[in-house]
């Protein structure tokens, strides 16, 4: 089994710029040669993700906050190698003006960083309390305080500002405060719905910030002039800018796979200056030589590179290919497929009479797609039985029996496909805000819609009984358009993060505002709230047959099962290591003695895990073991 847990999640370089600290999904921090490029030592710091890691800016510490609600301060020698200095608990940790009990959360926090001088943090508590504490060569530390200064937010960000004691938070809702010793300062509302990622000092009081508004913000805390708000330039969220003092230059790192450099002082975008394979958070430019740029890329990999030529230097990755989408093929197989130039197989051969559990083969299909993008989404088509893949790099492919044809370039990341299955129409979601109707042969363009704020689109579904295409922009709206013309049905309808849009029948629609799964009904005009919060995205969702039950993973990387007709929470269950991307039924047609509710997550693991529905609970029946070379 391959499982993502070398993944690399985030990194923090010395202030010599020898070393590069790199935090992974296993909880182990890996030392890096920057120069040489190449890991040198390795410690196991934590037993859960390693979110974010900072270096002091003058001494010779390191600290990583985990998802194991700890984090961990070490010290570092001249050779790179890691020796604990102390180990802090944050899940028990309260804040001092809390009224009532707050349970903690599972967070995603980045919220960590070190004095300019001293042998003191600043970081999150396990229940989002902003908390400061000292420490010493001995391993001792000392709680400072601990308060709530985000209200019921949670605390994505922390720093100090430099050469002072003042600290600066961000939430998950738009909020800045800044705060001495636990007390109140300024505060500042940039926005009701994104992460404040990360503020990057530029010259005295003056930061950038990066945030889920997907443009940079400009502002000085000390003024009490706005903060300048740059225009939106991202496709998708904006996670990190780094600004360098010696060339004066800003980058910025986005998830819609860019690095862009910026004017520091208009906050307004000049170029890209890299494109990484995947999206991306963590960034660097290194102050000895300018030029390069450090990137931490969500497919677990390190990258160097020049912000100059636009070239890779040096890479390190050690984690497999993401399976981002998957088809119940007519041959009875699963095939899944995402990042690198592959098709995998899943196939079932036999069962084991006394599980009802499925003996899969695997294979690997090698195709010849464009590399350096990804296969976003996959769809085959019920008579020809040709496989359609959308591609990150506007690409739309078919794959006619392990051939692979060009079919045409849409100029942008495809995020979704559907087609009809009486016609040769494919139709598809573009991050430049385009929904196209291609003719499934020629490549032709038959019918285009833009969206009118030119917001990315994110999904779509084509309904072949009514003939309506639906789709929705990555907050906007969700629309639903004849697919004869493209005429308007229905435009009003609001959406938000809508990861999967599905048709249930030629009238009832399924989709997903965030942590939410709605329901539209065609024939009344009304929108109902099938499923209520989860906790982040939802990612995927299938349903039965007999619509009994309802499946669905979300960004948290658990697996629920809820009643279709209602909608209520029945149980759940954490799926895998990494976050999980697809939900797929195991075909029992051409094996009846099969049990009839057994499905496949996938996701960024590069694995399949294999689950059950019985007594009205989710099962887990171990991961599909890949892959037989082909």
């Amino acid at each position: 089994m391959v499982i993502a847990a070398r993944k690399i999640e985030a990194f923090s370089i010395d202030p010599s710029e020898k070393w590069l600290f790199a935090g992974n999904v296993s909880g182990q921090i890996s030392v890096i040669d920057i120069d040489k490029f190449s890991i040198i030592s390795e410690v196991q710091a934590h037993t859960g993700i390693i979110q974010a890691i900072a270096a002091h800016p003058q001494l010779p510490y390191i600290a990583a906050l985990s998802t194991d609600r700890t984090t961990s301060i070490w010290r570092y020698d001249p050779a790179g190698n890691l020796s604990l200095v102390c180990q802090v608990l944050l899940r028990d940790i309260k804040a001092s003006n809390d009224t009532v009990d707050i349970p903690y959360v599972q967070s995603t926090s980045q919220a960590i960083g070190f004095h300019d001088k001293e042998r003191r943090l600043v970081t999150r508590s396990g229940n989002a309390g902003v908390l400061e504490l000292t420490f010493d060569d001995s391993g001792n530390w000392q709680l400072l305080y601990c308060v709530r200064l985000h209200g019921e937010a949670d605390l994505i960000s922390a720093r100090f500002i430099k050469d002072t004691d003042m600290v600066l938070t961000g939430s998950i809702d738009g909020q800045l405060v800044l705060s001495q010793k636990g007390e109140i300062i300024r505060y500042w509302q940039l926005n009701q719905n994104g992460n404040v990622h990360w503020a990057e000092y530029v010259e005295d009081t003056t930061y950038l910030l990066a945030s889920d508004m997907r443009c940079i913000v400009r502002f000085d805390v000390n003024s009490d002039e706005e903060p300048l708000i740059g225009p939106i330039f991202t496709r998708d969220d904006l996670e990190h800018v780094t600004y360098n003092q010696t060339s004066k230059r800003a980058f910025v790192a986005s998830f819609d796979r860019k690095i862009y450099e910026i004017n520091p002082e208009t906050c307004v975008p000049t170029r890209i200056a890299f494109k990484p394979p995947f999206k991306c958070r963590w960034i660097k430019t290194l102050e000895r030589s300018p030029s390069t740029i450090l990137v931490q890329c969500r497919d677990g990999g390190i990258y160097k590179a020049n912000v100059d030529t636009g070239a890779c230097v040096a890479s390190i990755k050690e984690t497999p290919d993401s399976l981002w989408t998957g088809v119940n093929a007519l041959d009875g197989s699963i095939l899944l497929t995402g990042d690198g130039e592959f098709l995998l197989s899943v196939k079932t051969v036999s069962i084991n009479p006394a599980a009802r559990k499925p003996v899969f083969a695997t294979s690997r299909i090698t195709l010849d797609v464009q590399p350096g993008s990804y296969t976003k989404r996959m769809v085959q088509h019920p008579s020809t039985g040709h496989l359609f893949l959308g591609r990150t790099n506007g690409d739309i492919d078919i794959v006619d029996h392990d051939i692979v044809k060009h079919l045409t370039n849409l100029g942008s990341a495809i995020r979704d496909i559907d087609i009809n299955p009486y016609q040769a129409e494919v139709f598809a979601a573009c991050e430049d805000g385009h929904i196209y109707k291609i003719h499934g042969e020629t490549g032709e363009t038959l019918l285009e819609y833009m969206s009118p704020n030119g917001r990315p689109m994110w999904s779509l579904a084509y309904s072949p009984e009514s003939d309506l295409i639906s789709f929705a922009e990555r907050t906007g709206h969700l629309s639903i358009l004849s697919g004869r013309d493209f005429s308007p049905v229905v435009t009003n309808i609001v959406s938000g993060r809508p990861k999967r849009i599905k048709w249930v029948n030629e009238h009832i629609l399924l989709y997903n505002k965030l942590d939410q799964l709605y329901k539209y009904d065609l024939n009344t005009n009304k929108e109902t709230l099938l499923v209520d919060s989860v906790g982040n995205t939802i990612e995927d969702f299938i349903w039965d047959a007999g619509k009994q039950y309802l499946v669905f993973i979300s960004y948290t990387s658990n697996v629920y099962l809820c009643d279709f007709n209602t909608g209520d929470l029945i149980n759940w269950i954490p799926d895998q290591m990494d976050y999980s991307k697809g939900l797929l039924w195991v075909e029992t047609a051409n094996h009846p003695d099969l049990y009839p509710l057994d499905f496949l997550t996938f996701g960024r693991s590069g694995t399949a895990h294999h689950f059950r529905i019985h007594d009205e609970k989710i099962l887990a029946l171990g991961p599909v073991e890949f892959f037989h070379q082909r």
